[in-house]
């Protein structure tokens, strides 16, 4: 393209002269003023003239250099930061308008797929703790209906027989409640469908809005059934104290025989009275207990699940607040790691950690428990020091002591037989004051509440702290070593 005798070394002239037409596209008609970030601050760039673009040969072998050395990204780098055209070479881009846009649906989308789990997780909870609640309905339901037919059954077959206690008007008490139970809920449906077809407000027409005469129906019907369990349960404690009664009388009657009373007058009177369900109808007794004793169960598996409804009710309480204080400490802790971002320059996480130096604790062979001293040995310089074990003991993060290595010589080939794993328990240094931690809790100290199990390989992330926790040295590197 260029003849090669032509091709020369750039100069700081030539190289003035290709910044020059770019500074005067912004209006700099004499001179321009130094910016920062110029490299060269002294230098002002010439008066736009004829003669500035008059010399052909002079830019074309500088261009042909500055194409063959690479140095031309350079000038047009150095000469954009002075007009103000480009960025930095280390600026980094901030995101545009549409990829914050993409990253709030993202983000937004991510929520409510949590929230979508975190319902389904709380569902199937519920639904399993009524599963267990309302499990044994059926089968005690069963039960009831059985013990109810056995008792119907002994009734019909000991009808004429007498019995002290109602026992056989309680089991036809039993059929006719049966009977209309379902006949309950049948005109229970029609009377809610004519009230809801006649009324004509919104507020009738919803799924919870029963009726009047709906509501005191349902209320009469519970209480009668509430008081039935109670008669049945009157009934049997009853016939049990009048049999408890009977067996007390026959024992004072064999005690009386024994000592010598005339047996045929005392045995006589009590044979006469006893009338016992136990003794005339035993059949439609034991039906009876069995019959009560799961219609109780019958009725608290019932009143169970409303019984646990306050609970559930607290418990969703309790979840609510919670969460919404776990919220609340994630926005506080974000906004503050936020804060300590701009304050530390938007300074990368990485960038501090790669500047720690990876180190082994050695013992001394001559130190002694009273005064235990170690070497600091670095694992890639070969260079060691010696320094008291009260200064190096333990983490002042963790509060963990540091792994000490057993006494070895450290100047014949322990440097070749210590090296750094990448571990988190390992022991680095800071190159600024020296001082010592383990690699991971520098890491959490630098870059949050993280671990590099939990970033991805490409995340970078900002750091939150950029000082020693012992002596508050900034460890951050010279500015132009990251992007500010």
């Amino acid at each position: 393209m260029f003849p090669p005798s032509r091709i020369r070394e750039p100069s700081v002239e030539r190289q003035s002269l290709t910044r020059a037409p770019l500074a005067q596209q912004d209006g700099s008609s004499t001179a321009s003023t130094p910016v920062q970030g110029n490299p060269y601050p002294s230098e002002r760039s010439p008066r736009t003239s004829p003669a500035s673009y008059g010399a052909t040969s002079s830019m074309e072998d500088s261009l042909a250099t500055s194409l063959r050395t690479g140095s031309l990204l350079d000038t047009l780098d150095d000469s954009s930061r002075v007009s103000g055209h480009a960025p930095p070479r280390n600026h980094v881009e901030e995101p545009t308008h549409e990829e914050d846009e993409d990253n709030g649906d993202e983000d937004s989308e991510a929520d409510e797929n949590r929230q979508e789990l975190s319902v389904a997780l709380l569902t199937r909870r519920i639904r399993c703790l009524f599963g267990i609640l309302t499990g044994p309905i059926a089968p005690l339901g069963g039960m009831v209906v059985a013990t109810l037919f056995w008792l119907l059954i002994a009734s019909l077959q000991t009808w004429d027989v007498v019995c002290s206690h109602p026992l056989k008007g309680y089991a036809l008490i039993s059929a006719v409640l049966l009977a209309y139970t379902p006949l309950h809920y049948r005109w229970r449906s029609l009377l809610m469908t004519a009230a809801r077809r006649n009324e004509n407000d919104a507020q009738a027409q919803a799924p919870l809005d029963r009726p009047r005469a709906v509501r005191h129906m349902d209320q009469c019907f519970h209480t009668v059934a509430l008081l039935y369990v109670y008669a049945g349960i009157t009934l049997v404690q009853t016939c049990r104290q009048d049999m408890d009664g009977e067996m007390d009388l026959l024992l004072s009657v064999t005690d009386t025989v024994e000592e010598g009373v005339n047996s045929s007058q005392t045995v006589g009177a009590p044979v006469d009275h006893v009338n016992t369900c136990a003794a005339t109808c035993p059949n439609v007794y034991q039906a009876l207990v069995i019959y009560v004793a799961s219609l109780e169960l019958f009725t608290l598996s019932l009143i169970l699940p409303l019984l646990c409804l306050p609970f559930i009710y607290l418990w969703f309480l309790r979840r609510a607040t919670n969460e919404a204080s776990l919220w609340t400490d994630v926005l506080r802790n974000q906004l503050r790691d936020d804060d300590l971002v701009r304050r530390n320059g938007n300074v990368l996480a990485s960038t501090i950690l790669e500047r720690l130096e990876a180190v082994h604790l050695v013992e001394d062979d001559g130190s002694t428990e009273e005064s235990l001293r170690v070497w600091v040995v670095p694992v890639k310089a070969q260079t060691t020091e010696r320094r008291d074990a009260k200064d190096v003991k333990e983490c002042c993060i963790c509060m963990e002591d540091f792994a000490i290595q057993p006494p070895m010589d450290v100047e014949s080939g322990i440097l070749q037989s210590l090296v750094d794993n990448g571990s988190d328990e390992d022991i680095v240094q800071t190159r600024v004051c020296g001082h010592l931690y383990h690699r991971r809790c520098i890491s959490s100290w630098v870059g949050g509440q993280w671990t590099p199990e939990t970033v991805s390989v490409g995340d970078e992330r900002k750091a939150r702290r950029t000082t020693c926790p012992l002596c508050r040295a900034d460890l951050r590197p010279p500015p132009d070593n990251y992007s500010a």
